[in-house]
């Protein structure tokens, strides 16, 4: 066996598994925050997202990503450097900016689908059997 990086397809699954692309196993605790996070963010934006919605809920998981990797790092006391003060700042930043972007009230929801008995001729009488 190759110890080269697989080349992704255009059908590999990676390129459909959202957020956490092929970068993160998606059973990992880090895997299940972001795509738990990604799914609030699609329900928030009304579920049905345009292609920059998408690119945009993706940029806002991994940057939450980041900023949980920097409060463990402050929080398991090894130091905390101005680096890492800087980018942190910068990083609540582009978050704050992003979800700005993507609208903080949540979005109308979509209606539902009519059913088949919604859509039969004649219509039915309000309380009459099926």
């Amino acid at each position: 066996m190759s110890n080269a990086r697989q080349q992704l397809g255009p059908y590999s699954r990676s390129l459909r598994r959202g957020a956490i692309g092929a970068s993160l196993d998606g059973r990992s605790e880090a895997g299940r925050y972001a795509r738990d996070l990604e799914r609030q963010l699609i329900e928030h934006a009304g579920g049905n997202l345009t292609i920059t919605q998408k690119m945009l809920v993706d940029r806002i998981v991994k940057t939450a990503l980041q900023l949980r990797a920097l409060d463990e790092k402050f929080g398991d006391g090894t130091g905390w450097t101005d680096c890492d003060s800087r980018t942190h700042n910068g990083l609540v930043n582009r978050q704050r900016l992003m979800l700005r972007e993507l609208g903080f009230k949540p979005s109308a929801a979509k209606p539902a689908a009519p059913s088949l008995g919604d859509l039969q001729w004649p219509p039915r009488p309000a309380g009459a059997a099926a």
